[in-house]
């Protein structure tokens, strides 16, 4: 049944609860996506649901980095990935749509009971990063999470070579791009093995298959330029989900149907 329903200029919210195999599940959905998802009785409760659970590659990352780290991330979803900020972590959030942030705070509890320092700024995670650039701000991140594109509507602008290079002067040498991937109409692996080769990175892709009914496959790309810092996760690495050749975008030319899943794939 519905908990809220908020409609701005980017779109219809949702909160929403179901109770499958004796499990109250709250979900935020975004359009027609879920975009975080908590257990509020039963099995799991509290912990990272969905995208996020501990054994996908962003999970992982996340519970390595040191006591002490300072995390962006693009896109808030539910706040789930506050879960895993530590006592001495700096966790800093960019969101664009201002009913995702009010709908976090109030319908779920991972940003009130996280650990870790949250900020937050509200809007275009590239404009927003683009001006703190501008200001001085360079190579502050321990990780950079860019988790906008799991809806039907990509921000196609994050994810060009112009972001990529953005992204760069945001993260320290050993610093991670993490890039959640899950889609169900779009395969941006090729465009992730591209992005990787244009500028010499380190890249690992991660596939979580569905633990329970209605779950999620989930897919996660982790990319750095100091490529002895992803030797860990060489070992849990999943095998790329296409052949299709590697290419990029620009921001004065993307194609979306490079990236189109077509029948059967």
């Amino acid at each position: 049944n519905d908990i809220e329903r908020l409609r701005n200029f980017y779109g219809l919210l949702t909160v929403t609860e179901v109770t499958i195999d004796e499990r109250t599940e709250r979900r935020l959905i975004d359009g027609t996506t879920t975009h975080g998802v908590e257990v509020l009785e039963g099995e799991g409760k509290g912990a990272p649901q969905s995208y996020y659970r501990p054994e996908t590659l962003v999970g992982l990352l996340l519970q390595d980095l040191p006591n002490g780290s300072d995390v962006g991330f693009i896109g808030l979803g539910a706040g789930t990935l506050a879960a895993y900020g530590k006592s001495q972590d700096t966790y800093t959030f960019y969101e664009l749509n201002p009913n995702v942030l009010a709908t976090a705070k109030a319908q779920f509890s991972y940003l009130n009971t996280s650990h870790a320092a949250l900020k937050y700024y509200l809007g275009d995670g590239r404009v927003t990063l683009t001006a703190q650039q501008q200001q001085g701000q360079e190579n502050r991140f321990d990780a950079l999470v860019l988790d906008a594109f799991s809806g039907d509507a990509i921000p196609m602008h994050l994810l060009t070579q112009e972001a990529i290079a953005l992204y760069l002067t945001q993260l320290k040498h050993d610093g991670v791009l993490a890039v959640h991937i899950s889609n169900t109409h779009l395969d941006l692996t090729p465009l992730m093995r591209g992005l990787a080769q244009q500028f010499n990175l380190a890249i690992v892709y991660g596939e979580a298959k569905a633990q329970q009914r209605h779950g999620h496959d989930v897919r996660w790309v982790l990319l750095s330029q100091d490529h002895a810092r992803l030797s860990a996760y060489l070992r849990i690495q999943s095998p790329w989900p296409s052949s299709t050749a590697p290419f990029v975008w620009r921001d004065d030319y993307s194609n979306l149907l490079q990236a189109m899943k077509f029948m059967g794939e």
